[in-house]
């Protein structure tokens, strides 16, 4: 009786622990793209094969744990937060480690000869984001507000912004290889993409910490 009464009626912590989980994975994804990035103008084909392969399993990792939140979103009588909510921000986590795997993927299969150093600005901008949302979740347990890290990331994601910018502006002025410029410029955007999810799940978590408030 107590195991089906555990099972119903979960202590709150659980819940908070499997997302925290999640915010782990995507600090660790991301900053072994910092790492591949910073490394891959040296790096031999199978050392690359490998950075991005580890960078593979941690979305596949994660993509379990994305399981595992819903399976108990759906057995749980009684959640410590909305059910949508909780699916909310699982699969936003979960969409910022597949987009970390897609970009190191892209750069290992587009061939360029030399990571543009904004790409390796940009992965660190998004480093930092991460670890200020995973503090975030952090808190969100005690529904603590967070406006300090908030504006943060937002400074953050406008210094990226403008990265972004001057990016594409020095590729397409200097840059005389029409493939290239495809390969470049759609990288650029990916990581751009990544700063932007960042901000995506800190107002979700944002959200719900008023909600309950």
């Amino acid at each position: 009786m107590n195991r089906v009464i555990g099972f119903l009626f979960p202590k709150d912590g659980e819940f908070f622990n499997l997302l925290a989980m999640s915010g782990l994975n995507a600090n660790d994804a991301c900053k072994e793209l910092v790492e591949l990035f910073e490394s891959f103008d040296s790096l031999s084909p199978d050392e690359l094969a490998g950075r991005v392969n580890r960078i593979h399993n941690i979305e596949t990792r994660n993509d379990d744990l994305t399981l595992e939140i819903t399976r108990r979103i759906h057995s749980t009588f009684i959640t410590p937060l909305d059910r949508e909510d909780i699916h909310e921000l699982a699969v936003l986590i979960d969409d910022y480690v597949n987009l970390v795997d897609s970009l190191a993927k892209k750069a290992s299969y587009y061939g360029v000869a030399q990571m543009p150093p904004a790409m390796k600005l940009q992965a660190k901008t998004a480093l930092e984001q991460i670890g200020l949302v995973n503090k975030v979740i952090r808190k969100m347990e005690r529904m603590q507000r967070f406006e300090d890290e908030k504006k943060l990331i937002l400074a953050l994601e406008d210094e990226a912004d403008a990265v972004h910018r001057a990016a594409i502006t020095e590729l397409f002025a200097s840059e005389r290889d029409p493939v290239n410029v495809i390969k470049v410029k759609d990288l650029l955007e990916h990581a751009e993409r990544l700063t932007d999810k960042s901000l995506e799940i800190a107002r979700a978590l944002e959200a719900i910490v008023i909600k309950h408030a």
